[in-house]
């Protein structure tokens, strides 16, 4: 709601190109710790913690995050012509 009310930053809808992430560091540390939370939650929700199981698990929860971030740098790249992680 707060965002609603306050709106888009000043000039972000003027010169697009200029607003990128602004900490990258901070960007990956949010991404890691999402993903360690869905390897709890994934392998944990599979009501029976046998390992063939969770492994088939495990391995889909690591490629499937891993294809969406190579995707989002290549649809980066097409788009605007230079590679950038903070897309993906």
């Amino acid at each position: 709601m707060g965002s609603i009310m306050v709106g888009a930053r000043t000039g972000r809808w003027e010169n697009p190109e200029h607003f990128q992430a602004h900490n990258y560091a901070l960007v990956a540390i949010g991404v890691l710790i999402l993903w360690f939370g869905w390897y709890g939650f994934n392998c944990g929700s599979t009501l029976a913690f046998d390992g063939q199981n969770a492994s088939k698990v495990a391995v889909t929860t690591t490629l499937s995050p891993s294809a969406a971030c190579i995707t989002g740098m290549l649809v980066q790249y097409f788009r605007f012509h230079k590679w950038d992680i903070t897309m993906a």
